[in-house]
């Protein structure tokens, strides 16, 4: 994310599916949560993966920018292309 800023990319969109930092203690979690939100910091866009993800980005503190809902459409989505693909006679 920092390079992209630093090459001027105009969107730069960040998708949480996972938080390393949880179920880690110490130094090590600080260093990977100071990365989450170094990171959320320089991303135009942050889209979790879904509402637990979601609200341990709030909980945390990492960001306070906001969520426009994306992971929603993002599921309901995958689950159209799933649904279709697994119809097709090929």
């Amino acid at each position: 994310m920092i390079a992209a800023w630093m090459a001027r990319i105009p969107v730069r969109i960040y998708t949480v599916t996972g938080l390393r930092y949880q179920g880690v203690t110490g130094k090590f979690r600080w260093l990977l949560q100071s990365m989450e939100k170094l990171t959320c910091r320089f991303a135009t866009d942050v889209i979790p993966e879904g509402k637990g993800v979601l609200n341990a980005l709030r909980e945390d503190g990492i960001t306070q920018k906001p969520f426009g809902g994306c992971f929603e459409w993002q599921y309901k989505w995958c689950g159209c292309l799933l649904f279709f693909r697994s119809r097709m006679p090929y």
